[in-house]
């Protein structure tokens, strides 16, 4: 069965790093791994945890920003060629925007090898875009 190892990495250096086996039914979880990106007055916040004894990676995606004048929306392009995005509905706000917040729940399956991913969070009607990096190793 594959083992997944998960090493969170932002822009600004290295956040967490965190390695397990699952060999086994009786095999520990290992923590959470987190990822920040910030630019912009945007901050997206990027967790990873692996699942049972299979490479499933689940991702936590949380994007925050004060001054919204747009939707939140984010894209993720997972180190192995596939890539995600959500669809951000076409509105604008007047002004100088609104405090926004998402949060959004992914998995992804891997096999053998390591990948670079790449979760880049957005705010519609501006250039506002964070991005926060994870490299995770299945085995």
């Amino acid at each position: 069965m594959p083992v997944l190892l998960v090493c969170g990495v932002a822009a600004s250096g290295l956040v967490g790093d965190a390695g397990w086996g699952l060999a086994g039914a009786g095999a520990a979880a290992a923590p959470p791994v987190h990822a920040v990106g910030e630019s912009d007055g945007l901050r997206v916040v990027v967790t990873a945890v692996g699942s049972g004894t299979s490479a499933t990676l689940h991702f936590t995606v949380t994007a925050t920003v004060a001054h919204a004048r747009g939707a939140l929306g984010y894209d993720v392009a997972f180190g192995d060629g596939t890539t995600t995005s959500t669809p951000v509905p076409q509105f604008c706000v007047a002004g100088s925007g609104v405090p926004a917040h998402a949060l959004w729940h992914l998995a992804h399956h891997y096999a053998a090898g390591t990948y670079h991913v790449s979760v880049t969070a957005r705010v519609n009607c501006t250039k506002a875009t964070a991005t926060a990096r994870l490299t995770v190793r299945a085995e």
